[in-house]
């Protein structure tokens, strides 16, 4: 499928359950893992290749574990801010018992930090120990032994997350002035996935950026109304009998009621239902979308832009490449 393309297939979704009216206070809830703070893992691969194999995998599963028991794993649209770790070897024995067992005592220091500014937002040192049979099985023990539930770790993660939320905070006239130049240069959708990726735990801010959406996301349905509305006359003048109809009702289900084309599609419709009730001698079964109003009106807007966001992640590279984030964490 064509990225583009893409888009548009999933933005008719979101236009489904899309309102466009006034911004009331904010009340949201957790919806998903676009309304949270997200940490996203990251393991340098200079760490993984100077510790035992599989070791790696083991830390960067802890890294995980301790994420998601803090509330801040999941995916993002805007992966920017990263959970990563650096080991150090303190020293390493080997015990003359029956059989003889290897220790090994290790450094772990854990940091959180914005990506994209490349800003240290905590640092955490933690030691870590680990006996076993041979050299490799003790690396994984010390590893293994991390324990995510650490309540020293854990106030560390709520400082880093207490950063973030002030990152927000303080810069919230930024991505709101970003989001806006991106929509002067019509790139709506990514306009909209910068904007509804604040999280809603920032209250000031993801209302705010609720704000800034709605003229963003206008110009975005009335852009893509004139697409599909063009898209359904071009199938149902290529074919005016069912096969064309049928062409021609893909395009005009997408449509949002609140695009400033709608009642050409209307107009459209009601041509294609009056040729078709004289071809096959009964009404054509399609409906243009309407909205029931008696569903609330902001969760409807807020899954509708988060809709465009997550369509807009999905059509950029999956594999985002972290370059060694220890060349700046020091």
């Amino acid at each position: 499928m064509n990225k583009k393309k893409g888009v548009f297939v999933i933005l008719g979704s979101a236009m489904t359950i899309f309102s466009f009216g006034l911004i009331a206070q904010n009340k949201s809830g957790k919806l998903d893992d676009a309304g949270r703070i997200v940490l996203t893992t990251v393991l340098p691969d200079r760490v993984s290749t100077n510790l035992p194999e599989g070791c790696g995998n083991i830390l960067k599963n802890k890294l995980s574990q301790l994420t998601t028991q803090n509330g801040l794993g999941g995916s993002t649209n805007d992966p920017r801010f990263i959970i990563t770790a650096n080991v150090l070897e303190n020293d390493k024995n080997v015990v003359a018992t029956a059989p003889a067992m290897s220790t090994i005592d290790l450094d772990v220091t854990f940091y959180v930090a914005d990506y994209q500014t490349k800003t240290n937002l905590g640092t955490f040192n933690m030691p870590a120990k680990g006996v076993g049979q041979t050299e490799i099985k003790a690396y994984i023990n010390a590893i293994r032994n991390i324990n995510p539930k650490n309540p020293e770790l854990k106030l560390f993660i709520e400082d880093s997350k207490n950063k973030v939320l002030e990152f927000y905070n303080t810069r919230c006239d930024f991505i709101i002035q970003g989001a806006n130049a991106l929509s002067e240069q019509r790139k709506f959708e990514q306009a909209i996935a910068q904007l509804i990726s604040v999280p809603d735990v920032c209250k000031d801010c993801f209302t705010q950026s609720l704000a800034a959406i709605g003229p963003i996301f206008k110009k975005l349905i009335d852009r893509q109304c004139k697409i599909n509305l063009m898209n359904a006359r071009n199938a149902w003048n290529a074919s005016p009998n069912q096969v064309g109809a049928n062409k021609a009702a893909e395009f005009l289900g997408a449509i949002d009621p609140e695009a400033s084309c709608y009642k050409e599609a209307e107009q459209l419709t009601k041509t294609i239902g009056a040729r078709m009730l004289k071809l096959d001698k009964r009404e054509w079964d399609f409906k243009l979308r309407q909205f029931d109003m008696n569903v609330d009106l902001e969760k409807r807007r807020i899954e509708a832009y988060r809709a465009v966001g997550v369509a807009y992640g999905k059509n950029q590279p999956q594999n985002v490449v972290y370059r060694d984030p220890l060349n700046w964490l020091f």
